[in-house]
């Protein structure tokens, strides 16, 4: 199994960012609040709204020096989900989350 990663930076808070703007097909991923962050962090489908919790999957609380709140996902199929159907968002701008998936 092949474990890769890469940093999701949203710019503007409120405006969620596509994980992969291609297709990444994975086995299994995690999503994990970038250690500098100072509000939360949002993960959910293209149409997510914040505020009503639709097509919201989870948000990450600010991340604290002896807890780190992650997501993830493991599917059973070697390309069970497509990074590029998820979106990050957060509540502050330039905020991040680093996504570490695995490719079998």
């Amino acid at each position: 199994m092949e474990t890769k990663s890469f940093k999701v930076v949203v710019a503007a808070a409120g405006t969620p960012v596509r994980a992969s703007v291609t297709p990444l097909w994975c086995h299994s991923y995690v999503v994990i609040p970038w250690h500098e962050n100072t509000g939360k962090a949002w993960v959910g489908a293209a149409a997510m709204v914040k505020a009503t919790g639709v097509n919201v999957h989870t948000y990450l609380p600010v991340p604290h020096e002896n807890i780190v709140v992650s997501w993830n996902n493991r599917g059973e199929y070697s390309r069970s989900f497509d990074l590029s159907r998820i979106w990050i968002d957060a509540d502050v701008n330039g905020e991040a989350v680093i996504i570490t998936y695995n490719l079998l």
